[in-house]
């Protein structure tokens, strides 16, 4: 085996370990991206949502604003079935600039457990999931942009 052939091994040896590495990269900010809270396509700039789950995970509800129409929607998350289940939805009424709080009945396939706040998180915009928990209404001010 001469020096050419050495350097050959070793030059495509090197290739298939980079094209390895920047696959596994990829996958990862590609899951990472996804899984971000922070993370904000720019073709949302003005609609913001987030979903309420239990500690397990389900889902239960979402809200979403349109902050350009000034208007909120609230919506039942939970997997359909006969389990009658009403939450008491708190949101932000951007007409009036005032915190609201509104039952939403839902039928799901399972019973959430809401004798405690505690059961419930929220996943989505950060700044609407700071509203949530602290009533920060600053996500609400039209000055306001979260970067």
């Amino acid at each position: 085996m001469d020096y050419y052939e050495l350097f050959f091994t070793i030059l495509v040896s090197i290739f298939i370990v980079m094209t390895i590495i920047t696959l596994i990269w990829h996958v990862n900010y590609k899951k990472s991206v996804k899984s971000s809270r922070c993370y904000k396509p720019p073709s949302s700039d003005n609609k913001i949502s987030l979903i309420a789950k239990n500690k397990y995970g389900e889902s239960m509800y979402k809200v979403k604003y349109d902050l350009n129409k000034r208007r909120h929607q609230l919506r039942c998350a939970c997997q359909g079935g006969n389990v009658q289940n009403t939450f008491d939805v708190k949101y932000f009424d951007i007409n009036h600039y005032k915190d609201k709080t509104q039952k939403l009945a839902c039928s799901c396939s399972e019973s959430f457990d809401l004798v405690s706040k505690l059961n419930t998180y929220y996943y989505g915009e950060p700044g609407l999931v700071r509203y949530m928990e602290t009533n920060d209404k600053e996500v609400f001010d039209p000055a306001y942009r979260e970067d």
